[in-house]
């Protein structure tokens, strides 16, 4: 990894919070592109006001099942908290019991053109469980928590690796939010992505204009 890369990856998990829980990946997720995406366009870390604590109920998060809401439970109130900002939340998913029916591919290409977006957040994904038994995932995760889990995309290098950062890994490490940097070949990156309930499936936010968010 070259040192441009490392200054780019850090700046890009700088006002990152760390995973605060052991299974509230999906809530943390959110809750850093949000700030993120915040910090990008104002400045602020969380000129949305939409709190950890918010973002816990809107994907109905509690310590013994983790996050249970649906994503247009999730969406919904999202987009309740953004409409303000013309700012709204995309989930896209393929389905592994019926046939694309998106206009595009949920693929690598795709990943690379939301990264290029500046008026699109950096995007999440969930990866089944077959994640905790890859070379680069450091500890041994206990049947209870072998749970689906999610993870920020921060950078795709020539198609052939993918740069993430896991919550679990900084929650692992004192909360030291720069040991949840990891690379990952493209190839296993999909294959753990492509083995989830729904095969694919990823969201992030999109800047639009007040037309389009009114239709949502």
């Amino acid at each position: 990894m070259s040192d441009d890369l490392i200054e780019q990856l850090e700046d890009k998990i700088s006002i990152f919070e760390p995973q605060y829980e052991e299974n509230d990946c999906f809530s943390t997720c959110l809750r850093n592109i949000i700030r993120k995406y915040s910090y990008r366009k104002t400045g602020k870390k969380n000129s949305f006001k939409i709190s950890k604590s918010d973002l816990n109920e809107f994907t109905r998060y509690n310590r013994t099942t983790a996050s249970t809401a649906d994503m247009k439970y999730t969406k919904k109130k999202l987009d309740e908290e953004l409409k303000a900002e013309n700012i709204r939340a995309v989930f896209e998913f393929t389905s592994q019991s019926q046939s694309n029916m998106l206009d595009r591919d949920l693929d690598v290409d795709f990943i690379s053109y939301i990264l290029s977006d500046q008026d699109k957040s950096l995007p999440i994904v969930s990866f089944s469980t077959d994640y905790y038994d890859d070379p680069n995932f450091p500890w041994e995760v206990t049947e209870r928590f072998r749970v689906p889990h999610t993870v920020i995309i921060l950078h795709v290098e020539d198609e052939e690796r993918i740069y993430i950062w896991d919550g679990l890994i900084s929650f692992k490490n004192d909360n030291d939010i720069g040991d949840g940097i990891i690379d990952l070949p493209t190839e296993r990156f999909i294959r753990y992505w492509d083995n989830y309930f729904y095969s694919k499936e990823i969201c992030w936010l999109s800047l639009e204009s007040q037309m389009e968010v009114d239709r949502y």
